[in-house]
């Protein structure tokens, strides 16, 4: 069932169930893997060895 979930108001008590889906992603890496993680942790504020 799909539902709208941009306006779910969400109460204290209430249960949120999340199921995994059947439909897999796929994603165009536009830089090497090391590129995030160097992002990442310069985002976050985490120092780099060796920079």
């Amino acid at each position: 069932m799909l539902m709208d979930f941009l306006n779910l108001t969400v109460e204290p008590g209430d249960w949120i169930e999340v199921d995994r889906s059947t439909l897999k992603a796929q994603f165009l890496r536009a830089n090497p893997p090391n590129h995030y993680y160097a992002t990442l942790t310069r985002r976050l504020g985490f120092s780099i060895r060796g920079q």
